[in-house]
């Protein structure tokens, strides 16, 4: 009945294609040929548009951007408006505050505006292109906003082959950033459709497949990490995924790809690789008729990423640190200790099972996630931490020692002061299910128990306050974490009693296991039966009524639960119970 671990989400990847449109997007520069042959065919290459490009590129923000946008609103063509547009997007802030001010300036809302009205003139495939970019660089929603990404997904399909695989990368990384697993943000507004994102977003996989060798590592990184935000499946996103685990594994360098585009690589592969993406029979058969991919599958290339990434961590930023660790989790987290990798079986014992390479990149993760510990968010922590308990890198070995130190920082940083209160309530859940699977050798043991006891008063505390916050998957794994040896607290006493009284009355909203799991926990911590029997009433009734059904493992949960707390049926179920 334990908790187990809960796949954080993976952290938001900051797109490096702002390095590919600053390339080659000057407004009346290097790429000025090309958008001079634009204008041409709409006779809009004059003078006056000329000069009024050139004095919007000398400014080097968006907020004076737009502002001469405004001015100049109606001397705009389609094309100067996608170029004004695009320089505004790549002049964004670099800080939050900044770039939320723009996106709700009244500034854009007009440009956007006029934008809408010239978008059926707006159809050469730079154009579009350009369009895409911009508007998943500056991630605005509104009615004129969805318009255009409306607009992109009825005139972008045509254009595809005139695209360059820049645009076709940068067009999917803007799909993504708009619409993630390709939901429409704004429901009940018809534009922008999740149907005609999705076919979009097939048709540029599909023209990136064939055009693989020329996808530069950065496009190849970007690409399939729109490609696992967008949640897409079929046959056109499985042989993009086999060709690019090909090019990894044969003709690519690793060397040359950012940290962070190793980073979304790795996160994109463990996305698509764990939601069965190539995986189905069909499939592999496909990939393996040849003999050529049998070295390409992606926990070989991830061992691959792995062990290029351990030799540079220092360059990683936390948020990739934690997105690689992330990835080893989703990807080495639950295989069959049968299965081989690279031919060898895989051992047993502390962190194995898996590559050992993984092991190792892990271990050197820990320790310099532990040399940068204040610079990581709440959810980085608790997502390497969690990596590291599912992988079982928490054991008394001495290879171990770097990951049991980081986790006995990261509690102690937790637990400071009311520093809990501005975590996630999947961090603290993540963070305090990691934290009593720390076994410490002979030598560290009181320390250890000291810190893990320590970061559980925090954690039943927070959790007490913050009760409403928690989903009710977290609040049953924090339960679980409360009720072990370690943690049968006073602070876990007083959670647990206030919880079965909420969750009495919400049933309805908990599967069996996270019902079970409360109880179970619940009475394991000592929970006076009188506090539990509205909730164990309610578990009966709802058997008894056949609205709930046990498997094996649950009904032996429920006996527990039972021999504590006898149900107290109304009499006319006794028969149904009996």
């Amino acid at each position: 009945g334990g908790a187990g671990g809960v796949w954080p989400p993976p952290p938001p990847a900051d797109s490096e294609t702002d390095a590919d449109a600053a390339s080659g997007a000057s407004i009346a520069g290097t790429n000025g040929e090309e958008l001079r042959d634009d204008w041409d065919e709409d006779g809009e290459n004059d003078d006056e548009t000329t000069k009024l490009l050139m004095s919007i590129e000398c400014l080097q923000s968006s907020m004076e951007v737009l502002r001469c946008a405004t001015e100049n609103l109606e001397r705009l063509t389609p094309d100067t408006m996608v170029a004004v547009l695009h320089h505004a997007a790549r002049h964004l802030p670099a800080d939050g505050i900044g770039v939320c001010t723009i996106v709700g300036s009244t500034e854009l809302a007009i440009v956007l505006a006029q934008l809408r009205r010239l978008l059926p003139c707006i159809r050469h495939a730079r154009a579009i292109a350009r369009l895409a970019w911009t508007l998943g660089k500056l991630d605005v929603r509104s009615a004129d906003a969805d318009a255009a990404v409306s607009h992109l997904c009825s005139v972008a399909p045509a254009a595809l082959p005139k695209f360059t695989p820049q645009d076709l990368s940068n067009t999917l990384w803007s799909l993504a950033r708009l619409r993630p697993g390709g939901h429409v943000v704004n429901a009940g507004r018809r534009a922008g459709g999740a149907a005609s994102v999705l076919q979009l977003a097939h048709g540029i996989v599909a023209e990136l497949s064939r055009r693989m060798e020329h996808l530069s590592a950065q496009c190849l990184s970007n690409s399939l990490w729109a490609a696992a935000r967008l949640q897409l499946r079929g046959r056109a996103v499985e042989a993009f995924l086999r060709l690019c685990l090909h090019d990894l594994g044969t003709t690519r360098q690793l060397r040359v790809f950012t940290p962070q585009g190793l980073a979304n690589t790795m996160w994109a592969i463990a996305e698509l690789h764990s939601s069965g993406v190539c995986n189905s029979p069909a499939a592999v058969a496909a990939a393996t008729a040849g003999g050529e991919y049998d070295s390409c599958t992606g926990p070989r290339i991830c061992v691959a990423i792995a062990v290029d990434a351990r030799g540079r961590l220092h360059e990683f930023q936390p948020q990739e640190l934690s997105m690689l660790a992330w990835s080893c989790a989703k990807v080495f987290g639950k295989r069959a200790p049968s299965e081989r990798v690279g031919g060898k079986k895989r051992g047993r014992g502390a962190g194995g099972g898996r590559p050992h390479e993984v092991n190792q990149f892990l271990l050197a993760l820990a320790q310099e996630a532990s040399r940068r510990l204040t610079e990581f968010t709440p959810q980085g922590l608790s997502n390497i931490a969690w990596t590291l308990a599912t992988l079982s890198l928490l054991g008394p070995q001495e290879s171990c020692a770097p990951a049991r130190r980081f986790l006995r920082e990261a509690m102690v940083a937790a637990a400071h002061g009311n520093e809990l209160s501005s975590y996630a309530p999947q961090a603290v859940a993540n963070l305090l299910w990691a934290a009593v699977r720390l076994e410490a050798p002979v030598a560290e043991q009181e320390e250890a128990l000291g810190v893990v006891r320590a970061f559980g008063v925090a954690a039943a505390k927070d959790a007490t306050l913050r009760m409403l916050d928690f989903s009710w998957r977290d609040l049953a794994g924090v339960s679980v974490a409360l009720a072990h040896r370690s943690l049968r607290l006073p602070e876990a006493l007083t959670f647990l009693t206030l919880l079965v009284g909420h969750a009495a009355a919400c049933c309805s909203e908990l599967t069996p296991q996270m019902m079970l799991n409360i109880a179970q926990s619940a009475v394991r911590v000592h929970v006076r039966p009188e506090k539990m029997q509205a909730m164990v009433d309610g578990i009966a009734a709802a058997l008894a009524c056949g609205r709930l059904h046990f498997n094996e493992v649950d009904q032996r949960q429920w006996m527990e639960v039972q021999e504590y707390c006898v149900p107290r049926l109304p009499p006319h179920m006794m028969h149904v119970w009996g």
